[in-house]
């Protein structure tokens, strides 16, 4: 399994079978509120959830295979920094960008 990104402990990557894009963090941000959000280019949310606190090694899994091919948003975001990037389906086919990294 080949990540797409990787930075200061995130990691974003599709399943081979084009299930789920996952969100992996390192230990480091396991403890602290995660809020995740799909948007469309326009800004609509299409995709929000809040975890409180991540098991096993910080993986989350986003289900964006029911939405129609196009771009959107992924937004992760912890206390200390947002990350962005952009996501394109086609074909229900899941590719990742890392888009932008703001720190808090």
């Amino acid at each position: 399994m080949e990540d797409l990104y990787e930075n200061m402990g995130l990691r974003v990557y599709p399943n081979p079978d084009y299930s789920p894009l996952n969100v992996q963090f390192d230990q480091s941000d396991m403890q602290v509120p995660i809020i995740y959000q799909v948007m469309g280019l326009k800004g609509r949310m299409v995709y929000e959830n809040t975890k409180n606190r991540l098991k096993s090694i910080g993986n989350m899994s986003i289900n964006i295979n029911q939405l129609p091919d196009g771009v959107y948003i992924l937004k992760v975001v912890t206390p200390h920094k947002a990350y962005k990037f952009k996501l394109y389906q086609k074909r229900k086919v899941i590719s990742c960008f890392q888009w932008k990294v703001v720190k808090f």
